[in-house]
C-alpha cells in the first residue's frame, strides 16, 4: 500500500477527522503497516500494549475469556486502550479473514494524536459504545441464565419421588443413598433460589447469618458422600487427617461444601486412578485449616497465576470455574485464604484458611 492508499483508508476513519492533509502525509508515512491471516492473534489478553492498530481490510475478532465479543471492520481501530492507560490488553484480538493494518506505536500517538481534541472525543465515542455493547452483551446473558436457573428448578421437582422411595426403603444401603440424593436436591434448590434472589435484587448485601457448622463433620460428610460417588474421585485413595479443636464456628455450610468438593475433584482429574489424595485438617482458636494434596503431574509454572482466572482452563472439555468459585467462596465470602502449592512428592496442595469469627459478604 503506498502513501495514497494510506492516506485514503485513514480518512475513513474518524480518529483522522481534524488531521489536515499535511499532517495526514507525515501521519502515513510515519506508521507501518502489517498483514495477518485468518486466525492468527494480533495481542492476546493480560500482554503489555505499547501500539494500537486501524483496520485497512479485512476483519478482527474481539474475543475476551475466549468468547467472541465483537466484530472490527475496515475503518475500526483496537488497543488504543493499552495506550490511554498503560495497562495489559483488556481482551484477544484475531483476524476473521485476511486483514491489513496500520501500526501506530504509543510514541506515534502521542505525537500525532495525543493533541487532537477531535481525534481524542473520537476515540471516547469508540470506547463508549463499545462498553455498552459490552454491558447488553452481559445484561442478555445473565437474563438466560437466569431463566435457564429458573427452569432447571422446576425440572427439580421430579425428585420429590425421592420422598416416596425413604418410605419405602426406611433403613439399610438404598436409604442412605436416597438421603444423600435428597440433600443434594435440597442443596441444589438452594443454590437456585439464591442466585434468583441475587438476579432480583441486584444488591451487594452482608450475610450474618452463617450458623455454627463443624468443619470436621463436614469434611467427614464429604468423604463418605462425594469422594466415594463422583466418578473422579471414586477410584481414588482418599485419605482423611485431623488435629485440633473440631468446635462448630460460623461459616456457609453449603457454599464451603461446594468449594471442598471442588478441590478434591480438582485433585481427583489430576490423579490416576488408585492415585493417593490426601486430606488434613486442622484448627485452633483463629483459623481451621484443609490442605488437599495429590500427587498428580503437578501445575506448570508458567499457568500459575492464572488457575483461579474464570474460564481458564486447560482441559477439552473444562470450563474453568471450578477453582474461580472455591476462590470467591473461601476469599471473598468468608475472608478466608486460598493457596497453591508445590507437593515435595510431585503433585499439588491446595490449602484453604478460614477464620474462626468473621461475617460473610454475599453479591
Amino acid at each position: 500500500m503506498d502513501i495514497a492508499e494510506r492516506i485514503e483508508s485513514l480518512r475513513q476513519t474518524d480518529l483522522f477527522n481534524a488531521f489536515s492533509d499535511q499532517e495526514l502525509q507525515l501521519f502515513a508515512a510515519a506508521v507501518t503497516e502489517i498483514s495477518i491471516a485468518p486466525g492468527e492473534v494480533l495481542f492476546r489478553e493480560g500482554e503489555p500494549g505499547q501500539e494500537m492498530f486501524v483496520l485497512v481490510a479485512g476483519a478482527l475478532r474481539i474475543c475476551k475469556d475466549k468468547r467472541i465479543i465483537t466484530m472490527l471492520r475496515p475503518g475500526d481501530y483496537v488497543g488504543e486502550m493499552a495506550i490511554l492507560e498503560a495497562k495489559p490488553r483488556s481482551a484477544t484480538v484475531e483476524a476473521a479473514a485476511p486483514s491489513r493494518l496500520l501500526k501506530i506505536t504509543s510514541d506515534q500517538f502521542r505525537q500525532y494524536l495525543a493533541n487532537q481534541p477531535r481525534s481524542l472525543v473520537s476515540m471516547m465515542t469508540t470506547l463508549s459504545r463499545r462498553v455498552r455493547h459490552d454491558t447488553e452483551t452481559i445484561a442478555a446473558d445473565f437474563e438466560k441464565a437466569n431463566i435457564l436457573i429458573h427452569d432447571m428448578k422446576n425440572a427439580l421437582a421430579v425428585f420429590l419421588y425421592l420422598d416416596l422411595l425413604k418410605k419405602k426403603y426406611p433403613d439399610g444401603e438404598t436409604a442412605a443413598f436416597i438421603t444423600h440424593m435428597q440433600e443434594a436436591r435440597t442443596n441444589l434448590l438452594t443454590m437456585m433460589d439464591e442466585a434468583l434472589a441475587g438476579a432480583k435484587n441486584h444488591l451487594c448485601r452482608i450475610d450474618t447469618a452463617n450458623a455454627p457448622s463443624s468443619m470436621a463433620a463436614l469434611l467427614d460428610d464429604i468423604v463418605g458422600t462425594e469422594c466415594t460417588l463422583h466418578p473422579d474421585l471414586r477410584d481414588k485413595k482418599i485419605t482423611m487427617t485431623g488435629s485440633g479443636e473440631k468446635t462448630p464456628f460460623a461459616f456457609d455450610r453449603l457454599e464451603m461444601r461446594r468449594a471442598l468438593t471442588n478441590l478434591l475433584i480438582n485433585a481427583g482429574q489430576a490423579s490416576k486412578p488408585g492415585d493417593p489424595i490426601a486430606i488434613s485438617f486442622t484448627q485452633d482458636r483463629q483459623y481451621a485449616e484443609v490442605a488437599i494434596v495429590d500427587q498428580g503431574p503437578g501445575i506448570p509454572a508458567e499457568l500459575r497465576e492464572h488457575i483461579f482466572t474464570p474460564r481458564f482452563t486447560t482441559k477439552a472439555t473444562g470450563n474453568g470455574l471450578g477453582l474461580a468459585s472455591c476462590k470467591q467462596i473461601i476469599e471473598t465470602h468468608h475472608h478466608g485464604s486460598l493457596q497453591m502449592e508445590d507437593n515435595p512428592r510431585g503433585g499439588t496442595i491446595f490449602r484453604l484458611r478460614l477464620p474462626i469469627a468473621g461475617t460473610r459478604s454475599t453479591i
